[in-house]
Parts: C-alpha cells; sequence; structure tokens
C-alpha cells in the first residue's frame, strides 16, 4: 500500500528544488536531520504531497520517492543542506504559486479537521502534522490530496495569491522575531514528542492530547 508524507516548502525552496531538477535531470528533495529516524519510514513509491508555508499556505505538486533515504550535504538549497533527501519523481508540479491549490479548502476534508470539529476544539489550526517539515499523512488524507492535485492538473484553474494585508506597526504588540522564536519553541517541543512517540515512551493518544493543548494555547496567544 503507497504511503503518503507531506514535504513542506518555501517558495524559495521549491524554486531551488525545480531548478535543480531541470538543470541536473534528477529531482532531489531533502530534510532535516533530526528526521534521520521518521525517513526510514519512506519506501520506494510513496509520495509526498507537496506544501508552500510561509504565508502562501497551498499544495504544489506531487512526488514518487525513486529511492530511500540516503545522506548527501551537496548544495541544493541556499538557506540548509538538507541531508536527508530522496530522489523523486515529479508526477505533478505546479511552477506558477497562482495554480497551486489553496489550502484552506482541503483543510476542511482531512482526518484531523473532522476529528476537531466533532470534539468541540478549534478547528482554525493546520493541523500538528503540517507545522513540521516531514511527516507522514494518514492515507485517506493523502488520497484526497492526490485526487484533488489530479484534478488541478487537468483544469488548471488559477487562484491568484491575495495583497497581503497591511497593519499599522503600532497595532502589532509582537514583533517578528519575538513570533519566530514562539514558532520555533513550539516546533522544536512537537518534535520532541515524536521523539518520545517514536521510542514508545508515550502512546499515539498521549502525542495527540499534549499536541493538541500545544497548538491551541499557541494560537490562543498569537
Amino acid at each position: 500500500m503507497t504511503s503518503y508524507f507531506k514535504n513542506v516548502f518555501s517558495e524559495t525552496s521549491w524554486n531551488e528544488f525545480l531548478a535543480h531538477g531541470e538543470t541536473k535531470g534528477s529531482y532531489i528533495t531533502g530534510f532535516p536531520e533530526r528526521y534521520r529516524k521518521w525517513a526510514k519510514r519512506v519506501r520506494t513509491g510513496d509520495k509526498f504531497i507537496c506544501y508552500l508555508g510561509k504565508g502562501t499556505k497551498r499544495i504544489c505538486g506531487l512526488l514518487e520517492a525513486k529511492s530511500e533515504a540516503f545522506y548527501d550535504t551537496k548544495r541544493i538549497w541556499a538557506d540548509d543542506t538538507y541531508p536527508i533527501r530522496f530522489e523523486v519523481n515529479p508526477i505533478i508540479i505546479f511552477e506558477d504559486t497562482n495554480l497551486c491549490i489553496p489550502f484552506k479548502p482541503l483543510w476542511h476534508q482531512t482526518e484531523d479537521f473532522k476529528r476537531r470539529l466533532n470534539a468541540g476544539k478549534a478547528t482554525n489550526l493546520w493541523g500538528h502534522y503540517w507545522i513540521r517539515s516531514f511527516g507522514e499523512i494518514p492515507s485517506s488524507d493523502g488520497r484526497m490530496f492526490e485526487n484533488a492535485i489530479r484534478e488541478q492538473q487537468k483544469s488548471l484553474v488559477a487562484t491568484p495569491i491575495p495583497e497581503k494585508r497591511k497593519y499599522e506597526r503600532k497595532s502589532r504588540s509582537k514583533s517578528r522575531e519575538s513570533v519566530k522564536n514562539q514558532h520555533m519553541a513550539l516546533r522544536d517541543k512537537l518534535e520532541n514528542l515524536i521523539a518520545m512517540q517514536h521510542d514508545g515512551l508515550i502512546t499515539q493518544e498521549q502525542y495527540r492530547s499534549v499536541s493538541n493543548k500545544m497548538l491551541e494555547k499557541y494560537y490562543l496567544q498569537s
């Protein structure tokens, strides 16, 4: 059975990924070294759902693993080496961000959204597995994302990215640096929880309970 994994990019790292594939003839995706253990779950034929984060919040492509994880530090991306890598087949890629699929309507179809809705919890969160740059996606969600990507490939409906809202500086109580630090701290806490679950120190239910509380606290304070 095909497993699905998320692959989060910024617009810059996505363009660097595409440029490397076009010039070298081989598409390589990569992740930080802290995902070495989790990367072992990916098998040849598994698929990556590509997501543009950092304000864009769109699904930008579908990749298929052509190799299992390997380690390489040769530069592809400017901001980091992302040494845990896979050779991939770009099944569908959207180079124009206006053709990428807005994430919010798809989020409303995910298992995480439905679980939160049924439990009466906040549903304005993107789900804990979209904060990190790598992670496994429930099979039902993976198939839903893949179907949406294939439909978009047929229709090529353009959805222009709206201009960013402008706020007066005095209305912002937190600096960008402060928000960034909070986000990084949350990410580190979630990754520690994942490691504990992976090592059998906590159950999946304990992980979900604690991570959901962390996320809700983070968004209430944002």
